[in-house]
């Protein structure tokens, strides 16, 4: 298999894992095929309080392989201390780095954390940072090569190649994440209330859209469905947006996102994404793209069982909802009417009354007092 067509598969399996989670171990092993590197490791979160980053994601995956065990011991053992970290944070966005080139001589002599990479075979390997449109951040780590020699041109050109990928993989999952709609197929999606999606044949013509994607094609304000095919209202969004479903239904498809604005509408974003042809969750297999359409005003359910079952009070049950839900800070202070300060002081005292200290953490909390994406949360 030639380089391009191990990028391609790559490219191909990022945009299935952004709507099957069981698909990343696929898209991990893909990654290291195309980058001739051992592992992938990709962890996603926001912001927090006191300079914290609170996770939303994290894949730890070794030569296709999921492992619990390291990510365990590294944010349980390791985080807090790794010195990478802290410069980590302060590379430009995008900046592809050598690993070693993060910790100083002595660490890599002394680091518990350099000498655990070194365990796990990721101590030469290259690190990333990424900013998402939302502010949310992905710190990406690419495994040791898999060649001794070191890392080759061509292998860091995969590398870049794969990044604006990775974050359309990210945006989705976020976008997923807000409309509660993880672990649901496509089909249950478009039956739902919770996020737009708009399924896309291969002239790009319009062949199944949700109740929630058809409201905002109807009122017209910022998308409208003329001669049968996804517009937008203005010549410029547009534009853009016919170049993402082009790019969608190109071979191999890649998927891309923008923003939708207007004075007198809320804002929405749109995420465009290709299907692959043998996908069985799009049913007839006429689906070629889709488009999912987030309203990022979207407020959660009611989140008063919460506040009885965590003992917050009903500000931070309601914002504690909103960040299980998906939501960045940010997106949170919309949803709720909040600044975004408000909003991290709220997490702050979460963190403080439910003893922990990721967003992650406040994920399972929340899940196990029953608020699950995709189900009723009443009682």
């Amino acid at each position: 298999m030639s380089q391009q067509d191990q990028y391609n598969r790559a490219v191909a399996a990022l945009n299935a894992a952004a709507l099957d989670d069981a698909r990343w171990p696929e898209a991990a092993a893909s990654m290291d095929e195309a980058c001739g590197a051992n592992a992938n490791i990709v962890v996603i979160g926001d912001e927090g309080a006191a300079g914290r980053i609170d996770i939303s994601l994290a894949r730890f995956c070794f030569r296709g392989r999921y492992s619990d065990y390291w990510e365990r011991r590294y944010f349980e053992r390791l985080y807090h201390s790794d010195e990478r970290i802290p410069r980590l944070r302060q590379l430009a966005d995008g900046k592809l780095v050598h690993v070693p080139s993060l910790y100083t001589a002595d660490e890599r002599k002394r680091s518990e954390a350099y000498r655990e990479q070194a365990r796990a075979e990721v101590e030469n390997g290259l690190n990333m940072r990424l900013t998402l449109p939302d502010g949310g951040k992905i710190t990406w780590q690419v495994g040791n090569p898999a060649d001794r020699d070191g890392w080759g041109s061509g292998q860091l050109r995969v590398v870049e190649a794969l990044r604006p990928h990775l974050l359309h993989f990210a945006q989705v999952r976020r976008a997923l994440a807000q409309a509660d709609a993880f672990g649901r197929s496509m089909e249950a999606i478009l039956e739902g209330q919770g996020v737009g999606v708009v399924q896309l044949d291969r002239r790009g013509r319009i062949v199944a859209a949700s109740d929630a994607a058809l409201a905002h094609l109807r009122n017209g304000h910022l998308l409208d469905n003329k001669d049968g095919t996804l517009k937008a209202a203005s010549k410029a969004h547009d534009k853009a947006l016919q170049d993402l479903v082009a790019g969608a239904l190109a071979a191999p498809g890649a998927g891309g996102s923008m923003r939708l604005r207007k004075r007198d509408a809320p804002p929405l974003v749109l995420h465009v994404a290709p299907v692959a042809a043998s996908g069985s969750d799009c049913g007839t297999g006429r689906i070629a793209a889709f488009a999912l359409i987030v309203d990022v005003g979207r407020r959660a359910p009611d989140p008063g069982p919460l506040a009885r079952a965590l003992g917050l009070t009903a500000a931070e049950a309601e914002v504690a909802a909103l960040l299980a839900g998906g939501l960045t800070p940010k997106q949170a202070g919309v949803g709720s009417g909040r600044v975004e300060g408000t909003i991290r002081w709220h997490l702050h005292n979460i963190f403080a009354k439910l003893g922990i200290e990721r967003q992650a953490e406040l994920v399972r909390l929340v899940q196990a007092c029953g608020w699950l994406p995709g189900r009723d949360r009443g009682g």
